[in-house]
């Protein structure tokens, strides 16, 4: 029963330790384009994850676009430039897609559904960078957009029962 309890709050406190950022809606866009961003600060530390995890859900449309980019504010103006970004992901009109900055490499993916789609997109510990510093989210699109994204850091664990 001890190792039970003892397994119990080792998990908690793993879990304890993961951080999670909901990103609050962003307003309309007050330009033609219908683009609009937010940027966020974030701290990567692999004392506490060796896992970053984005969700995203929208209402699907043919105009409508989100996308969740991560990377390090260089020039140090609050906001995170294409250029500053080492992964992009996120929605465009239809289809999924995934960009690496370090591989110069893009890959999508066709969303067959209409209405609310979602999709988690997960970096691992290998393509993480603790220099990390800024999270910026773009929506675009004519449509209702009703978009919702959260970032997540992990630290997998497990427990192991022995009798």
């Amino acid at each position: 029963m001890m190792r039970l309890v003892g397994c119990m709050l080792f998990a908690a406190l793993l879990t304890a330790t993961a951080m999670g950022i909901t990103v609050p809606p962003m307003s309309a866009s007050e330009f033609a384009d219908t683009e609009v961003s937010t940027n966020l600060p974030i701290s990567v530390c692999f004392a506490v994850m060796s896992r970053l995890a984005f969700t995203l859900s929208l209402d699907a449309s043919p105009s409508n676009s989100v996308e969740i980019a991560v990377g390090i504010d260089g020039d140090g103006d609050g906001s995170l430039s294409p250029f500053e970004a080492a992964y992009a992901f996120g929605y465009d009109c239809g289809r999924w897609f995934v960009r690496d900055a370090a591989r110069d490499a893009e890959t999508f993916e066709t969303e067959d559904r209409d209405g609310r789609v979602g999709r988690e997109f997960l970096l691992r510990k290998r393509q993480l960078r603790e220099e990390w510093n800024l999270l910026r989210v773009t929506r675009r699109g004519t449509g209702a957009v009703g978009e919702m994204v959260l970032a997540e850091g992990r630290k997998p664990g497990y427990c192991v029962e022995v009798r």
